[in-house]
């Protein structure tokens, strides 16, 4: 929503020119598909998940300082293939197989509530004396947001991240 706003109402794109600068998130996902089973069974849900979340907080990190949206669209759709299976995966995991169709549906239905919600703040952020500043600072938060909270939760579980995370925290601390 606001990569479009963006593009056509900013930078003066025609319609099919935005619609092609949207392919990257959409197509890396669906060329990716056939392989996100063996990459969850390689490295688990946990850690797709802590990792997906990464190249899209840095793409919207980018986009708030540099103003680009083609590279922050790339690292959205790479970010969905490393954490969208890995998503449902978990989601259902532990389900009695009998439930599953149910609990798909909610944890769906979840995110597709989800998505309505951030669409509504981001469109009660934007103001034209503002301009997409505030609505981009709540979509950097949430991905940023979601890494932090990952990588602290891996670091339970994995030695190299728990070692990483106890040296950032300290540095944090002293700066």
């Amino acid at each position: 929503f606001l990569s479009t706003l963006r593009l056509q109402q900013s930078l003066h794109w025609p319609p099919l020119l935005t619609a092609l600068a949207l392919i990257p998130a959409s197509v890396l996902p669906a060329l990716a598909a056939p392989f996100s089973g063996a990459m969850v069974a390689r490295f688990g849900p946990a850690r797709l998940i802590a990792a997906g979340a990464v190249p899209p907080a840095a793409g919207f990190v980018l986009a708030l300082i540099t103003g680009t949206t083609v590279p922050t669209l790339v690292l959205v759709g790479i970010g969905y293939v490393i954490a969208f299976a890995a998503l449902h995966m978990q989601a259902v995991s532990g389900v009695p197989a009998e439930d599953q169709p149910t609990t798909t549906a909610v944890y769906q239905t979840s995110v597709q509530i989800g998505g309505a919600v951030v669409l509504a703040l981001v469109a009660a952020l934007l103001e034209p004396s503002a301009g997409y500043r505030p609505a981009m600072v709540l979509i950097t938060a949430m991905p940023t947001f979601t890494s932090v909270a990952g990588v602290k939760a891996l670091s339970t579980q994995v030695p190299f991240i728990s070692g990483w995370a106890r040296a950032a925290s300290a540095t944090a601390l002293r700066t």
